[in-house]
């Protein structure tokens, strides 16, 4: 499975929509920000809040919601995906040593490349 930057290039920066909702990262768009609130942490075991900037591993098991296409009057097409997070782990990686998969297993070649992701965008 091959990570992907979801950030925006300077281009798509400029170019975005004038919908955009303030007061939220230019780097990533806004559907792609996920919020987990006090009873959502508390199912997922975080007892002590990370820090800002902390980076954490998400694992989730998405249901998708709605599917939807359209094309403009140029014929260009748009396509939205929405996804309601059904399942989810999160893990600090500096928790990991407690944590590791076994070496060869689906679990260990996912870990690589989050870890492999998360290092790329350091």
């Amino acid at each position: 499975m091959k990570m992907v930057s979801m950030k925006r290039t300077a281009k798509e920066k400029k170019a975005r929509d004038t919908l955009s909702v303030p007061n939220h990262s230019d780097d990533v768009p806004y559907g792609l920000h996920v919020s987990l609130d006090h009873d959502s942490l508390d199912k997922l075991g975080v007892k002590t809040l990370p820090k800002v900037g902390d980076k954490l591993h998400l694992q989730a098991h998405a249901h998708v919601a709605s599917v939807s296409e359209a094309s403009d009057d140029t014929g260009k097409k748009r396509r939205n995906v929405e996804l309601h997070l059904h399942k989810m782990a999160l893990q600090n990686p500096a928790a990991q040593a407690a944590v590791q998969p076994d070496a060869g297993s689906p679990a260990a070649g996912a870990k690589d490349a989050m870890d492999a992701a998360l290092s790329e965008q350091s």
